[in-house]
């Protein structure tokens, strides 16, 4: 947990920083090749660590930006090739701030829901695993660059960057399950037993992702 407090006082430190320069960029000009407005949208791929279980994210967002406010849709898949999967949805909106042209820093806070599916469940294993669904809140950070100028006759430019993130389930839940156990000896197939399970599902999360997008002027 104490790792898990470094990261939010890191991100918080970054979200202040942001806002002090998104602050100043709103009194000036726009900077050259700059468009007021565009559409930014496409996938990311990266992986997640957490206190319930660690995985492979994969995703797509949608941001649309008005000078520096932004504001889109988060989709996302994650877990393990055996074990937990998780799907989820998010609205996500904050500050977009361009230090230069091809250049965008984005702050987002998010806000959603994710399905749990299969927490607890082996490989080769009778345990279906846990199921629940959560709403979760946290916080993005990313960098970018958009290749082109804005100010050409082309309506859309390539982006691509890197995302760090942190969020949380809004609750803890007990789940309470019980499944049909076919075990073997060397006889063969046993009696079925049924087992019981008590599982806690809601976790802390820390993400990093790689992004590829497009960005469309608006």
């Amino acid at each position: 947990m104490n790792g898990l407090r470094a990261w939010w006082l890191l991100f918080a430190m970054l979200g202040w920083s942001a806002v002090a320069h998104a602050q100043r960029a709103a009194v000036t000009d726009a900077l050259p090749g700059e468009g007021e407005s565009d559409l930014r949208m496409g996938p990311h791929l990266g992986g997640y660590v957490s206190d319930q279980a660690d995985g492979i994210l994969l995703g797509f967002n949608a941001l649309a930006r008005y000078r520096f406010v932004q504001g889109g849709a988060l989709f996302e898949y994650g877990g393990q090739v055996f074990g937990d999967n998780m799907i989820a949805a998010a609205a996500a909106g904050g500050l977009c701030v361009m230090p230069a042209s091809d250049v965008r820093i984005d702050m987002l806070g998010v806000l959603g829901a994710r399905r749990y599916m299969g927490v607890g469940a082996g490989f080769l294993d009778d345990d279906p695993g846990a199921s629940a669904t959560l709403g979760y809140a946290g916080a993005l950070w990313g960098v970018s660059y958009v290749f082109g100028s804005a100010n050409t006759t082309r309506r859309y430019r390539a982006s691509f960057g890197a995302r760090a993130g942190l969020d949380a389930d809004l609750a803890r839940v007990d789940v309470d399950y019980s499944y049909e156990d076919d075990s073997w000896d060397i006889f063969g197939p046993t009696e079925p037993e049924i087992v019981m399970r008590h599982r806690v599902l809601g976790a802390t999360r820390v993400f990093i992702a790689l992004h590829y997008g497009v960005v469309f002027d608006l």
